[in-house]
């Protein structure tokens, strides 16, 4: 059950005093319960606070926590405070009150090249090797369990074998990242219980290697997975191609990621104990394009600065200076449009529109992750010739139920009035299993 958003956030605040247990069990209990409530996955929007505004004002009051600690913050053992950023999964130590990347003896190197010759074998072959890994700390949890070891015990077994798998670094780091997230191991460690070791077999893990392969990303010859793509596969891994007792196993992978990062995993990618793997079955990507200029695509029309864009064929999605559209000096001519559909992987989407008649300022083309001009846009501006073709690349690997693509003719400063005619004329969507759209239609890449 996810935590709702309320309808407000409050300037002030109230003080409720937290007496913990003088344990580094119960502190670890408590701080990675605290935890959960940065995790924009835990929370549903509900009132009028969207989730990132609840995540953000719950990380000002985790930061507030932690900084209560007299002096230089640490775990009753002594080992530092870590944590995994709830946005990029890297680990991050808390030094003088901020969050910052780990330093001194902690500090994490940077993740090492792959020298196979392709993108796709670099790509699989990280993919394998990171399974490999996760399969052996699996083992070991399970090994623990066998042997009837409590917690705190299973714990420490767990960190050595990061050591081994992965690196010495991640097991120094893991060990207390283990404390801070007890709740989370605990759960982890229980359910082993329902989830035994034989059932890691081969195919399991040609199932989990796509899912990893699948959201890699190869830069310069590293690969780096996105957790949040792992993790919202796995959370959509409930189809008839995994049996009950697999999307278990699955979940307890993704409880291991939530202790691991995104470093640690990387780094498994880099590894070379499986030396032979192949995945020409597991991209299952698709690409499907809107010709704007032959149809509408069933868009719905975003009204801003005035502006109402209409659609004509063999035009677009188009929105034109006057009649109340961009009637004020430095406020851009801009067409924007809505385009629902149900929850879809989406791993990127491009818009592309141009202008007409534009005299001054430059054109910019926009997408935005969600319906009404909803977080985080893609925004590209060149000083285009009227008529020529502009893009802009939204970088997803996530779930969608709606973008706004957008193109604006902006105006060159705050007073100058911008000028012609700004168009929409084509959306291309990027994405994993099912099209929503219909027949895919363009080269996926």
């Amino acid at each position: 059950m996810p935590y709702l958003t309320p309808d407000e956030i409050p300037e002030s605040d109230d003080c409720r005093s937290l007496l913990i247990p003088a344990s580094s069990d119960w502190l670890a209990i408590v701080s990675g319960a605290l935890t959960e409530l940065i995790k924009p996955y835990n929370w549903e929007q509900w009132g009028a606070v969207t989730v990132d505004e609840a995540v953000e004002r719950m990380q000002t009051m985790i930061d507030l926590y932690y900084e209560g600690c007299q002096g230089e913050c640490a775990l009753p053992g002594g080992d530092p405070i870590f944590r995994l950023n709830p946005e990029t999964w890297a680990i991050e130590q808390l030094v003088d009150g901020e969050w910052v990347p780990p330093e001194g003896d902690f500090t994490i190197p940077p993740t090492e090249p792959r020298t196979e010759p392709t993108t796709e074998e670099r790509k699989c072959l990280a993919a394998a090797n990171a399974v490999n890994a996760l399969a052996i700390l699996y083992e070991q949890l399970s090994d623990s369990f066998l042997l009837g070891q409590d917690l705190s015990i299973a714990a420490g077994a767990f960190a050595s074998a990061v050591a081994g798998a992965i690196g010495a670094i991640f097991g120094i780091v893991v060990a207390p990242l283990i404390a801070l997230y007890a709740a989370i191991f605990a759960v982890v460690y229980e359910t082993v219980e329902y989830v035994t070791e034989d059932l890691w077999n081969e195919d399991f893990t040609d199932k989990l290697e796509c899912i990893f392969y699948e959201c890699a990303l190869d830069t310069d010859d590293v690969v780096h997975f996105d957790i949040q793509c792992i993790i919202n596969k796995i959370g959509a891994s409930t189809d008839i191609t995994y049996t009950f007792a697999e999307v278990r196993l699955l979940l307890q992978v993704s409880y291991m990621l939530n202790i691991l990062g995104s470093q640690a995993i990387d780094a498994a990618g880099t590894a070379t104990a499986i030396e032979e793997a192949t995945c020409d079955d597991c991209d299952d990507g698709w690409c499907f394009t809107f010709d704007l200029t032959e149809d509408d695509a069933g868009a719905s029309a975003y009204t801003e600065n005035g502006c109402t864009a209409a659609w004509g064929a063999a035009v677009g999605w188009y929105a034109t200076l006057g009649g109340g559209c961009a009637g004020a000096g430095g406020v851009s001519v801009l067409s924007a449009i809505n385009m629902s559909f149900a929850s879809t992987y989406i791993r990127r989407v491009v818009v592309v529109g141009t202008s007409f008649d534009r005299t001054n300022g430059t054109a910019c083309a926009v997408a935005f992750p969600a319906i009404n001009r909803g977080g985080t846009p893609s925004v590209t501006c060149v000083d285009i010739t009227n008529g020529e073709p502009l893009g802009t690349e939204l970088i997803v690997n996530g779930n969608l139920t709606g973008i706004t693509a957008e193109f604006q003719n902006a105006a060159p400063s705050g007073v100058v009035a911008a000028t012609g005619t700004a168009v929409v004329r084509q959306v291309t969507f990027y994405g994993n299993g099912e099209c929503p759209f219909g027949v895919p239609n363009c080269l996926n890449s």
